[in-house]
């Protein structure tokens, strides 16, 4: 993953940096040098790096669960609560680390049961439209390929 960012106006720090202050405004958004694309939020408890979030309209995230409604982010840094950071938005390389149960590689991406972990399992009104699974899990962990993905609570079947 690439620690540089691009695009209009400056951002301070790294991807992978935990901000105690928010030190680039909330919500705003940066390129990295591959085309991924990160958001500036505030962290949560629990959250730590492959880590798969919800936002909303003020920037404040959740570990996603099932029924979640909303934008989804995945943690490039362990983003906790009374923190501010890095989220990926848009990986469309397939190579971001991301939390997982057992999954299967090249299939869609759902909610697990596990709070901030994606599944394969099809749930209905859990499907993260957007994003899928490019390997198999090793130890709890994924890579994901992705772009701008969203959770409805919808049966899309």
């Amino acid at each position: 993953m690439a620690n540089k960012v691009g695009g209009s106006g400056a951002s301070i720090g790294l991807l992978t940096d935990i901000d105690t202050e928010a030190r680039n405004p909330v919500l705003s958004t940066r390129f990295g040098d591959d085309q991924s694309e990160y958001i500036y939020l505030k962290g949560v408890a629990s959250v730590g790096v492959g880590s798969v979030v919800t936002y909303d309209e003020n920037g404040l995230t959740a570990l996603i669960v099932a029924d979640a409604v909303g934008p989804v982010a995945v943690a490039v840094a362990a983003v906790v609560a009374s923190t501010w950071g890095w989220f990926c938005i848009k990986s469309p390389s397939g190579g971001l680390t991301t939390k997982c149960d057992v999954v299967a590689d090249n299939t869609p991406a759902y909610i697990d049961g596990t709070a901030g972990r994606v599944d394969d399992a099809a749930v209905d009104g859990d499907l993260i439209v957007g994003m899928f699974i490019r390997s198999a899990d090793a130890s709890n962990l994924c890579t994901t390929q992705f772009d701008h993905p969203c959770v409805t609570n919808t049966d899309v079947g």
